[in-house]
């Protein structure tokens, strides 16, 4: 119904989902980037359904996860949509995936976006794959960018300043008075829900980076 495929489909190595803005795009590119033999990861379904399923046939599921702040505003200028409606998403989408956060490998935006070596180092531990950096990293990134710029203007050249999903500094200065917007009081209680939905689900992430960073201690044969 979605145009995303079958929700039920599992012939992947790898999910790289989450809420729309949230550094999917980016991260499954860099992955590729990082795997000589290739992947097939899934990704872009936007749609909580497919980590339920990807739990239930033991797949390993990364949750990419924004503070909802910058997903929202970013979410509602992409479709031309109304906070209320950003804020509600953002919380169906998370609330159903929080009782199974545990299962999941939750991978905050900044990281996705700053420190990708983390990314896969923690890849590495909780799934036993094997990835690694390449040797130039921000080389990588710039050949990343090209690629999503590529194909977003292959998509929707009219609308490509607008919509591309990466840095962009023409929509990136539109966005102040969109994030003041934000903060007046009747979106509030919504958004303090998205917030305590984002502050449970980073947790999980804290845990997981404890457990690498005990890894990566004096004597350990862990290799990031």
């Amino acid at each position: 119904m979605r145009g995303r495929a079958d929700v039920w489909d599992t012939d992947y190595d790898l999910l790289f989902d989450g809420f729309p803005r949230s550094g999917s795009t980016f991260g499954h590119l860099m992955i590729l980037m990082s795997k000589e033999k290739p992947l097939r990861i899934r990704t872009h379904t936007h749609h909580p359904t497919v980590f339920v399923r990807a739990i239930q046939r033991n797949r390993p599921a990364c949750l990419c996860l924004r503070p909802p702040a910058d997903a929202i505003v970013s979410w509602a200028i992409y479709m031309n949509r109304s906070f209320e409606s950003a804020l509600q998403y953002y919380i169906n989408f998370h609330a159903v995936l929080l009782p199974l956060a545990a299962q999941l490998l939750v991978l905050p935006f900044p990281t996705i976006i700053e420190d990708f070596p983390t990314v896969l180092a923690l890849l590495n531990l909780r799934f036993g794959m094997d990835v690694r950096m390449p040797s130039n990293p921000d080389m990588c990134k710039r050949v990343v960018f090209d690629e999503i710029d590529r194909l977003w203007r292959k998509e929707d050249p009219d609308s490509f300043e607008k919509k591309v999903a990466r840095p962009n500094q023409k929509r990136d200065e539109g966005k102040l008075a969109a994030h003041q917007e934000l903060q007046q009081e009747r979106y509030r209680p919504l958004l303090q829900e998205c917030t305590r939905l984002y502050q449970d689900f980073e947790s999980h992430h804290q845990r997981d980076l404890e457990k690498l960073n005990r890894t990566r201690s004096p004597g350990s044969t862990f290799i990031p």
